[in-house]
């Protein structure tokens, strides 16, 4: 068997120009012919010793390389060194001048920035140049467990790349990998193009980005509609973005034109207050379909999978926000998505920027939302406003938990469509026992609203209907320990709806256990699941203000269920 040592020994050592300087400052002279030559010599590799060997015209190098320690190869402007070899070298640099380096046909298994330059660890040192080059010259991008600190936004292009970092939970040196961008205005890394390309096929296209935390050394802008964002994904086609931090920026993850792409454990927290010149935000993920270019939906096919955001400290962001997704929403897929003391845990707002009936059909279609934990809001858990006729959304088993202080649980005004909510947990109690007044769920001149089988525990005021039609309310309800402020389910001016709630708690937990007081007409109630000993007025208490309905007969409301 031959030793590496042996091995290496066999090996041509030539140089990659007409001239090499060695590590001792001398010059061996030689003809660009025979540099030439010895390039295109059929040799097993090449072993380069310290010492700067210059490129002054395009080489293509087919053996495997090894780049001895103090090696240095520089390009002269407009040329090119094609490596198509394995090649080893130093974590150090490696490639200097002007020309490029190009390894995307090469035996490597990947690069590192630090061969075009990069410095770990140093704040005044500018480590983009060295990432561009990096990425243009290798499928493969391999980042070490330290700070590269960038001047302005680190702008990926190129397709078909896997940029990987060393760890995204940075506790301190040598314990993950964080791009640190040096400005409170610019985005940290965009994945895609600043315009939309020709057609989707000429998107970005599978790039795997993993495993970094993405941070700055200065407070983030924002501005009225945006900020300084984290990660800025434009245009990507078939890509994924794993297990990555965003931290303090004004947008963590800012999302548009994004097309059967995956974001998959990635997170955002904020701690630290912004740039006081701006409006104080915090979006953590920015789905923004305001104004689709190339589809009915801001993003068509968007995976967003065990992600989350958090605050901590005292950033001075009131109007935070986990989830903001805004305009057309068609075709995104969100589960077991996690805030931790967001204002508003996830938000659509469907107001597009340029309305029009392709994006009111097709544009709000297709919207899951899975398992939700909305832990510690201090406003609302989940809020839907500005839903078209032809929206389709389905919430399947979230968990919200509100702050003292919160308004909702659930809050969805202004929206039509079709909104299923099925199954999932809603905890009042710790709002209520702090003297708290929140909803469960609040729906207000809405329509197509279906909830069944959703839990609602330990709300002051567990559900309230106002200015509704077409809807369904089959909730379980349950004070076990706390006096609710107002009867079990209100309902204002609504129409064309079935009841069938289950409602119990301790004695005299509510009011009442249905209010129709104040308009209320066509509806179709069952009674049998409300026990009588949870209400202050007994089993008289189970429906009250019949007849307080603006006039109408009783007829419209229909009751089963044993009423006395």
């Amino acid at each position: 068997m031959v030793s590496r040592r042996e091995l290496i020994g066999r090996m041509s050592v030539i140089a990659l120009a007409a001239t090499a300087t060695d590590a001792r400052g001398q010059t061996a002279k030689r003809s660009a012919s025979a540099g030439s030559a010895l390039l295109s010599a059929d040799v097993p590799g090449i072993q380069l010793p310290a010492g700067k060997h210059s490129v002054a015209a395009n080489i293509t190098v087919r053996a495997d390389v090894v780049a001895m320690p103090g090696a240095t190869i520089e390009i002269a402007a407009g040329k090119t060194l094609t490596l198509l070899g394995d090649f080893q070298a130093p974590v150090a640099p490696i490639f200097t001048g002007p020309g490029r380096v190009d390894m995307n046909a090469s035996r490597a298994a990947s690069a590192c920035p630090e061969w075009w330059g990069a410095v770990r660890d140093n704040s005044a040192h500018d480590c983009l140049p060295a990432l561009r080059a990096c990425v243009a010259a290798h499928p493969v991008t391999l980042l070490g467990a330290a700070d590269y600190f960038i001047s302005d936004t680190w702008k990926i292009e190129t397709s078909h790349r896997r940029i990987w970092g060393a760890g995204k939970n940075w506790g301190g040196p040598h314990q993950g990998t964080r791009i640190i961008v040096v400005s409170g205005n610019r985005d940290v890394v965009q994945l895609g193009f600043d315009t939309p390309p020709a057609s989707v096929n000429d998107y970005l296209n599978s790039v795997d980005f993993r495993w970094m935390e993405l941070t700055r050394s200065a407070p983030p802008k924002a501005s009225a509609d945006d900020g300084a964002a984290g990660l800025r994904m434009r245009f990507t086609l078939d890509c994924l973005v794993e297990a990555i931090s965003a931290d303090e920026h004004a947008i963590g993850y800012s999302v548009t034109g994004a097309v059967y792409t995956h974001l998959r454990d990635c997170h955002a927290f904020r701690s630290s207050p912004g740039d006081k010149s701006g409006p104080q935000r915090f979006w953590a993920f920015h789905l923004d379909g305001r104004t689709p270019a190339a589809f009915p939906g801001g993003n068509a096919s968007l995976y967003i999978t065990n992600c989350g955001a958090s605050i901590g400290g005292t950033p001075g962001v009131p109007q935070s926000i986990g989830a903001y997704v805004q305009g057309s929403f068609a075709d995104t897929y969100i589960q077991n998505f996690e805030t931790s003391q967001i204002a508003t845990g996830i938000k659509l707002d469907g107001k597009t920027g340029k309305p029009s009936i392709d994006q009111g059909r097709a544009g709000q279609a297709n919207f899951h939302l899975l398992m939700p934990i909305l832990d510690g809001y201090s406003a609302v858990g989940i809020e839907l406003t500005n839903i078209s006729p032809y929206a389709a959304i389905d919430i399947v088993d979230p968990y919200c938990g509100p702050a003292p202080g919160a308004f909702a649980g659930i809050f969805i005004h202004q929206a039509r469509g079709l909104v299923t909510i099925n199954g999932g947990q809603l905890h009042g109690w710790y709002d209520t026992v702090n003297g708290g007044n929140a909803l469960g769920i609040f729906a207000q001149n809405a329509e197509g609203i279906g909830i069944i089988g959703t839990k609602v525990i330990g709300f002051r005021r567990p559900i309230s209907f106002e200015q509704c039609r077409d809807f369904t309310i089959d909730a379980a309800i349950n004070n076990p320990g706390e006096k609710a402020a107002q009867p079990a389910i209100s309902l204002l001016g609504c129409a064309h709806g079935q009841l069938r709630a289950r409602i119990k708690g301790q004695d005299g937990a509510f009011p009442a256990g249905i209010d129709l007081r104040g308009g209320n007409h066509h509806l179709s109630i069952d009674a049998a699941g409300i026990d009588p000993a949870c209400l202050n007025t007994g089993i008289a208490g189970r429906i009250i203000g019949r007849g307080d309905n603006a006039g109408l007969a009783p007829a419209t409301i229909a009751i089963s269920g044993n009423i006395a």
